[in-house]
């Protein structure tokens, strides 16, 4: 919230500024194992939308973005850790498929940019207080 604060203090004749807070899918649907860190993205789903509310009045508007599996440096690394004779988008596929992706695969850093950049752009500027999914089809919630 403070950096929030500090970007209030944006040049008066803007047309207001956007947060977009990138959160997990597991904010929604909670995971067996993972109580605490489910616990913590579902408050910062809840931040977004009361800054959301809060916000708005001065032309700020907050949303977030919720993540499913994103191929990253880190699954990387545990895949080349893993001693495994298998081929990484295999393992990755295999994964996915595990975890009930519906298209059966990560996301790439691209797939996860495009809605971020959507959002912060002018051309959402009706948008707020919402939660785009970008999870290939994990997020089973209402």
């Amino acid at each position: 919230m403070e950096l929030v604060r500090a970007a209030r203090k944006a040049p008066a004749n803007s047309e207001g500024g956007s947060v977009v807070n990138v959160n997990a899918i597991l904010s929604r649907q909670p995971e067996p194992g993972l109580a605490i860190t489910s616990a913590a993205r579902a408050a910062l789903l809840n931040l977004t939308h009361s800054m959301a509310e809060e916000l708005a009045v001065e032309g700020t508007r907050v949303n977030s973005v919720l993540l499913g599996l994103v191929d990253t440096g880190q699954w990387r690394r545990r895949f080349e850790g893993s001693g495994t004779d298998q081929d990484y988008d295999a393992r990755s596929a295999e994964i996915a498929a595990d975890r009930g992706i519906g298209l059966r695969r990560f996301g790439t850093a691209d797939e996860v940019a495009f809605p971020i950049t959507t959002l912060l752009s002018p051309l959402s500027g009706y948008t707020t207080g919402a939660s785009i999914d970008v999870g290939g089809g994990v997020g089973r919630h209402v």
